[in-house]
């Protein structure tokens, strides 16, 4: 199955919309665990957008529904990290799409029935801080979060960030994988783990608009 994917800027530069489920996404990490989902649950019609940052969504948006094919788009997801506050993270997105004059969501992560039907979600989630490395965190096998404890530990880095933790993570696989983007893209990340069911249901969801 064919997941379309398309950037901002680049040489996969978004120039028309040919699937009816459009996801956006603020970086190619979560555009990477995105269309893992995507493919991992057998879903289909989907094009995956990475909006390079989250900067200026409430602009780039308005140019995006102006996108030739936007018309026939039925769902439209934006994914959000949500950083240092998700509640205002989750405002954003909402500013964004009442600007853009698109179905406003009033829950997280549920669909706002319209054309095209409209949702939002945060990662890790609207309640909590952080992006997708504290997403990814949970699936990750505990016996060898145990040595990367260990390792930092023995540095006398206990509280080492989570983009440390996820690094020395995945330099630690077998063979080893560069960053969160690669792993979604191999399939090194336990895309049956109930961290990511957020995100899944709401792709499950769209995929049924």
């Amino acid at each position: 199955m064919t997941v379309m994917i398309t950037a901002r800027e680049g040489s996969n530069y978004l120039n028309s919309f040919e699937e009816p489920h459009v996801v956006l996404v603020e970086g190619k990490e979560d555009q990477a665990l995105v269309v893992a989902l995507i493919e991992h649950e057998a879903l289909q019609g989907f094009h995956v957008h990475d909006m390079i940052g989250k900067d200026g969504w409430t602009g780039k948006l308005r140019a995006i529904c102006r996108v030739r094919g936007f018309g026939k788009v039925v769902s439209l997801g934006l994914v959000r990290d949500a950083d240092n506050n998700g509640r205002t993270a989750w405002t954003s997105c909402r500013t964004s799409i009442a600007a853009a004059r698109l179905p406003l969501p009033n829950i997280p992560g549920q669909l706002q029935p319209g054309r095209p039907s409209v949702a939002v979600a945060i990662i890790p989630g609207v309640d909590s801080t952080g992006a997708l490395e504290e997403l990814c965190l949970p699936s990750f096998q505990a016996e060898h979060m145990a040595c990367v404890d260990g390792y930092f530990r023995c540095l006398a880095s206990p509280d080492a960030s989570s983009k440390a933790i996820v690094q020395a993570y995945l330099a630690g696989l077998q063979p080893s994988r560069r960053d969160l983007a690669v792993a979604a893209r191999h399939r090194a990340l336990d895309l049956t783990h109930p961290t990511f069911n957020s995100l899944r249901d709401l792709l499950q969801e769209m995929n049924s608009a």
